[in-house]
């Protein structure tokens, strides 16, 4: 036996029993083998492994967690399309959770077993229900759009279980796209919110003051347009907590700082673009980036930093890899080895190798080195301006 952090995933047919009564045994066996031939092909194009059949479902694992929510977007989707050509549709739901598990021979065990296992259940047809910890296990990896559904009660677990609703869309729909606008500046808010409104194939869901307000929504929306200084959350900690819901975020902002820029792409922002830019540009950012999940804008006039930054040692947030950003800022917050490998589920080890990195690329050997190093590139707000 061995323990390892993975992503379980499971899948259900819906109303299976209603589907072979519905149908000849030599019909219904067909419709079951080409369901799941759809599922397979799947499983192998994300790189997960199928532990095992459960008649009407799978068990899959993943070693990432951004791969499963993938595969079960995918998934949906795929059985969504070969639906419509079908006079018997067959429903599926998808139940994802993450975390330590036992592994012996080629079956897994532990506690997220068991939720994955208990949330497909809990799922209506057509629905991926994942933990949060999956959610927060995938980062800004994933593009994913999730809908946090709180503590879900489930059968058979003594704790209830904090819940996201994974977002998927059916292809070759067309569909409106969405946008939200967070300034706390209620002229140039209303008037940006104004100008993009009418940008053909997208929709506004709304114009907020604070990413506080906006996160109150149920729905995120695709791409959200951000300012730099707002009050309460902001800068890089608002780029990461938004990104984190599976938006893209482009800065639109009167600060074009060095810094600014720099930090805030490091934490995921995906563009950046000046307040005084004309609507058009800002138009031509949002088509960019929503393009695929690693385009990116930046105004001509900014990316003369993002070449200084290559060029020159520079600010260091750039040449941190995603997670060791992720390490120091746990760092930065006070959290020991032990503590940030139960957060980030990983090794101790791997913990230690991420900062012997982080040391040697920011020249900072102790922690309120390395501290001072996240509050100057503005991972962390400065205690001295609370």
């Amino acid at each position: 036996m061995s323990t390892e952090n993975v992503a379980i995933l499971f899948t259900d047919i819906v109303g299976s029993t209603e589907l072979s009564q519905s149908l000849s045994p030599l019909v219904a066996d067909e419709v079951r083998r080409g369901h799941f031939s759809i599922l397979r092909q799947i499983i192998t194009e994300t790189g997960g492994t199928e532990v095992k059949n459960l008649g009407d479902g799978v068990m899959v694992a993943f070693s990432s967690a951004s791969a499963a929510l993938g595969c079960a977007v995918s998934m949906q989707q795929a059985v969504d399309q070969d639906n419509r050509g079908r006079e018997y549709p067959v429903g599926l739901r998808v139940g994802l959770s993450g975390g330590e598990v036992t592994r012996e021979d080629s079956d897994f065990f532990g506690d997220p077993v068991v939720e994955a296992a208990r949330l497909c259940a809990h799922c209506e047809s057509g629905q991926v229900l994942a933990s949060a910890v999956v959610r927060a296990m995938a980062g800004r990896r994933s593009h994913h759009q999730c809908r946090p559904l709180g503590e879900l009660e489930l059968k058979g677990l003594s704790e209830p279980v904090d819940t996201v609703a994974v977002l998927w869309e059916p292809l070759g729909t067309g569909r409106v796209k969405s946008l939200a606008v967070i300034d706390d500046h209620p002229v140039y808010r209303d008037g940006l919110a104004s100008a993009v409104s009418s940008n053909d194939g997208w929709t506004l869901i709304g114009a907020f003051e604070s990413v506080e307000a906006y996160l109150e929504r149920a729905d995120n929306a695709e791409v959200v347009l951000l300012d730099y200084h707002l009050p309460g959350l902001h800068g890089p900690a608002a780029v990461a907590r938004i990104t984190d819901f599976g938006s893209a975020v482009l800065m639109v902002s009167g600060d074009i700082g060095r810094d600014a820029v720099i930090a805030t792409l490091a934490a995921g922002a995906r563009g950046y673009v000046a307040k005084h830019a004309e609507v058009s540009e800002i138009l031509h950012a949002i088509a960019t980036i929503s393009v695929s999940p690693t385009a990116t804008y930046v105004s001509p006039q900014l990316a003369a930093y993002l070449l200084d930054a290559h060029r020159q040692k520079g600010p260091e947030a750039l040449k941190l890899s995603r997670r060791e950003q992720e390490v120091l800022l746990l760092v930065a917050q006070g959290e020991r080895d032990q503590d940030i490998a139960e957060a980030l589920f990983i090794s101790v080890g791997t913990v230690r190798s991420h900062l012997d990195h982080i040391r040697t690329k920011t020249g900072e050997r102790r922690r309120p080195g390395l501290t001072r190093f996240a509050v100057d590139q503005g991972l962390v707000p400065d205690p001295r301006d609370s």
